[in-house]
């Protein structure tokens, strides 16, 4: 059985949010940070089914992680809680 955080899929390299990242919501935004990083994302509702993503912080050449690979978690957590809100599908 796979340990919290790992994928069954051996081999395959999966990312997902975890205690490192804090999503906050602020109706119509949702606010997603890395903890101990300058990595940040804001997120906003809108009519169509889906989150717009309106502003990013700066890159941390310090934190143990890309921008890009920020921006993938960040974009996973933000989704999940827009569903677990309604906001999306």
């Amino acid at each position: 059985m796979p340990e919290r955080g790992e994928t069954p899929n051996a081999g395959k390299l999966k990312m997902t949010h975890s205690d490192l990242i804090k999503v906050e919501v602020h109706v119509p935004d949702i606010f997603v940070a890395m903890r101990g990083t300058c990595l940040r994302m804001k997120y906003r509702k809108q009519e169509a089914p889906w989150l717009v993503a309106l502003d990013y912080g700066p890159d941390d050449p310090g934190a143990r992680i890309t921008q890009s690979e920020f921006r993938a978690l960040a974009w996973a957590a933000a989704n999940t809680k827009a569903r677990e809100l309604g906001w999306i599908a």
